[in-house]
């Protein structure tokens, strides 16, 4: 009984350390959600409460500008109209006049670097008038039309728990998201070059629109992203954007980008008190970079598995490789790693009890490989055959033999065999002739004999 409670003991133990070696840690965060994903795959590394409905504020311009950047051209101009008196009385501003002309390029930058309400107003409604093919649509409805724009490119990117009612991200009960689902649209808008290069700009200062017979402004604004600025208590080095926001009932907000090493991290934290939006974001990519590193665990046309081919023509190699059909790069931690485990499983349409099914024709998928750590599935991709296999006929057989025939019977080495087979050829004829003459004798005899007794 001891010992069985010893063994239990041990058992209990392992799953425990094994429990913890993969275990994401706690980390202090003061956000009451937020998120932590690798830029090019998508990947979650870290996540607090993602999934909790939050306001965005202003972080909804990054939306903004990803939409408006599908219909328009970032060289065109655009005019400001009334739409910049539709905004409440205390939001953001940048400033804009009834008349003024806007280069596409500084509309965004007007938008996401002074975070201008009344911006995201006139490119809203640039926006609804190409849609509609109104040219005199009211900012009202230009305003549903784009929401319903930035609602279509929200689901297209699978963020399914947002709603938005406006494009610039004021209050309004309607108009929320989830850390997860704006990790997904800033990571899309992160693709968008010039909405990256904006994002990491620590001012803008220049002309709306730098033509010169037409009305614009000089603007000076500095970014409102403290990460991005070097005299800041919270300058971040690694930090390349994106956005904040606030308002009273979305409290303070960051959606943060940053770069090292050629890791690229995005952050999110919603509704983070006493400055903790800087502080919970440099936490979550301290987290990321010092514990994540890229990790090619195949590459397009890996060699996963050699198997023995089911009766292969004669001539042929009797196994064949099996291939990757794709890259799987992951970004793990040290742990991950050292524990992921493939397993590979076959389609029987190929494959039957470990041996490859002829015919087959190279590329053919024949099965499927994964990685997993503790059945927490990773990835999963196809196999494909390298190369094409016959299958073994009377016909194969034949070519086979004639092939070795017309390949070998004149070569040096075949020497011996010719040299053989006249030997025998001569041996043979000399039995032919000797067997001839023993049949001749015998007929020369017996007639001899027949016509004797005829005597």
């Amino acid at each position: 009984m001891k010992i069985f409670r010893a063994v239990i003991l041990i058992f209990l133990c392992c799953v425990l350390n094994f429990q913890l070696c993969f275990a994401e840690p706690t980390l202090e965060l003061k956000a009451k959600s937020a998120l932590l994903i690798e830029e090019t795959t998508g990947k979650v590394l870290y996540g607090k409460d993602e999934n909790l409905k939050v306001y965005p504020a202003s972080i909804t311009k990054v939306l903004t500008c990803l939409v408006a950047l599908e219909y328009l051209d970032e060289n065109e101009f655009v005019t400001v109209g009334d739409e910049i008196n539709s905004v409440p009385y205390d939001s953001s501003k940048a400033g804009n006049r009834v008349g003024e002309s806007l280069r596409v390029d500084n509309m965004m930058r007007l938008i996401l670097i002074p975070s201008g309400n009344e911006t995201s107003c006139v490119a809203a409604r640039e926006v609804a008038r190409r849609v509609t093919g109104n040219p005199a649509v009211s900012y009202a409805e230009a305003e549903r039309v784009f929401a319903d724009l930035m609602n279509k490119k929200a689901k297209e990117l699978g963020a399914a728990d947002s709603n938005f009612v406006n494009p610039h991200g004021y209050y309004d009960i309607n108009h929320y998201t989830t850390a997860s689902d704006m990790a997904k649209i800033c990571r899309a808008a992160m693709g968008v070059p010039l909405i990256r290069q904006i994002v990491s700009e620590k001012r803008f200062k220049g002309s709306g629109s730098p033509v010169a017979d037409e009305f614009t402004q000089e603007y000076n604004f500095v970014t409102h992203n403290e990460l991005l600025v070097t005299t800041s208590e919270y300058y971040y080095p690694y930090a390349t954007g994106i956005k904040t926001g606030t308002h009273d009932q979305a409290g303070d907000c960051l959606a943060a980008s940053a770069e090292r090493d050629g890791k690229k991290l995005i952050a999110l934290a919603f509704d983070s008190p006493d400055g903790g939006r800087w502080t919970d974001t440099i936490t979550l990519f301290d987290y990321g970079f010092d514990n994540f590193n890229f990790e090619t665990l195949h590459t397009k046309d890996s060699v996963i598995e050699e198997i023995k081919v089911k009766r292969p023509p004669l001539g042929v190699v009797d196994t064949a490789q099996i291939l990757a059909d794709s890259e799987y790069k992951d970004f793990l931690t040290e742990s991950e790693f050292a524990n992921i485990k493939p397993h590979v499983v076959y389609d029987k349409k190929y494959v039957e009890d470990g041996l490859l099914l002829t015919p087959i024709e190279a590329g053919t998928k024949v099965g499927t490989i994964t990685y997993s750590i503790s059945d927490k599935v990773l990835y999963s991709g196809d196999l494909i055959s390298a190369a094409s296999v016959q299958k073994r006929t009377f016909s194969t057989d034949t070519k086979y033999y004639l092939d070795a025939v017309r390949t070998k019977s004149f070569t040096r080495a075949a020497v011996p065999y010719w040299i053989a087979f006249v030997s025998l050829l001569f041996i043979a004829s000399q039995i032919a002739i000797a067997q001839r003459k023993r049949r001749r004798n015998k007929s020369f005899t017996m007639r001899n004999r027949r016509k004797k007794r005829r005597k």
